[in-house]
């Protein structure tokens, strides 16, 4: 089977984007007009591109490989659930542990207090609220343990269970993500990837031809949500008609991006390789490293608002690399376990 690099190095920039959408900003840089407008505009709802390629890659191993469905349930417990469990009790154990010596919260982790102590760890386990980007993985394992049906009801009705995914993508424009847990609101993007993956000879050439046309519409959905928040500045993300703008946004930033990445397939870019590689990893550890930042941003307290933009976008940068290396010196010290214990 032909490893598709493609999708690799797509995984490498969506974790970029993540990482990026999560970086820290204090109050008056949040309110800095027009940045907070401008970064949200780019970088919200990034984790669209995770469930894209989740979609695509359980359709193109499973069908490639034929791997058994409790082989595949097996695997997605080992390298993604128990990473998930260990990372969350760590930075449990270590945020009671600081909180317990110190009466310090520590920035990143979200710690259950009060009484049934034990009881909302489970609820916070469950719900992946020990970090702000722990929700995903919940999420998608509940995806993942009806997605052999999907694939089933590819192989027996191919033609109705294609319509029923194009059907489905329109359902971002119903529902907004804090809607029924957010699953008519990512599942398409989810299934989408599985359409890709099936008929990728009809959909790569047709993305080909419009790609001046992706990138047109991306750019004109930047400017219209900038607009809107910089006109509207009392809208939440979570009006169904701001969720559909940044769904459609990511949809045609795939259809722009997978040809910029098919044409790079053919050279082996080594940063792009790694990041792809350490993508879970990164994504398991990079907002308690970030968060770290407003211990440092607290210094400059006062300070101007351009000034404490310029420091924070460094500050997170160099934790964003920060993650990264923390990562890849984790993966070489663990070696055959790190898949297990990290999720790289």
């Amino acid at each position: 089977m032909q490893f598709d690099y493609s999708i690799h190095y797509f995984r490498a920039f969506a974790i970029i984007n993540i990482v990026i959408g999560h970086f820290y900003f204090p109050a008056n840089v949040q309110t800095y007009y027009p940045w907070d407008r401008l970064f949200q505009g780019i970088f919200y709802c990034d984790s669209y591109y995770f469930f894209f390629i989740s979609g695509y890659l359980f359709f193109y191993l499973q069908s490639m490989k034929n791997n058994s469905v409790l082989d595949f349930y097996r695997k997605k417990i080992q390298n993604l659930f128990l990473p998930f469990l260990i990372i969350s009790l760590f930075f449990l154990f270590l945020a009671d542990l600081i909180f317990c010596l110190m009466k310090y919260q520590l920035n990143g982790v979200h710690l259950p207090k009060g009484e049934y102590f034990f009881t909302k760890v489970i609820f916070f386990l469950l719900e992946g609220k020990i970090s702000g980007p722990f929700w995903y993985i919940p999420f998608v394992m509940l995806i993942f343990l009806v997605s052999p049906l999907f694939l089933i009801m590819f192989k027996d009705a191919q033609k109705k269970f294609t319509i029923l995914i194009i059907i489905s993508l329109f359902l971002p424009f119903f529902y907004s993500r804090g809607e029924l847990k957010g699953y008519p609101f990512f599942t398409p993007m989810f299934l989408a990837g599985m359409a890709y993956a099936k008929y990728k000879e009809v959909i790569f050439p047709v993305i080909c031809r419009k790609i001046f046309m992706s990138a047109m519409i991306v750019l004109i959905i930047c400017i219209t949500s900038f607009i809107e928040y910089a006109l509207l500045t009392n809208l939440t993300f979570e009006f169904i008609h701001i969720d559909s703008l940044f769904y459609l946004q990511k949809l045609f930033v795939i259809c722009f991006s997978l040809p910029i990445f098919d044409k790079l397939a053919n050279s082996r870019i080594g940063v792009l390789d790694s990041i792809a590689k350490l993508s879970f990893s990164i994504y398991f550890l990079h907002d308690f490293f970030l968060a770290q930042t407003n211990y440092v941003i607290g210094f400059f307290h006062g300070y101007p608002p351009l000034l404490l933009l310029t420091v924070a976008l460094f500050l997170n940068l160099l934790m964003g690399i920060a993650t990264y290396c923390i990562c890849f010196l984790l993966k070489q010290a663990l070696g055959k376990y790190s898949k297990n214990i990290i999720g790289s």
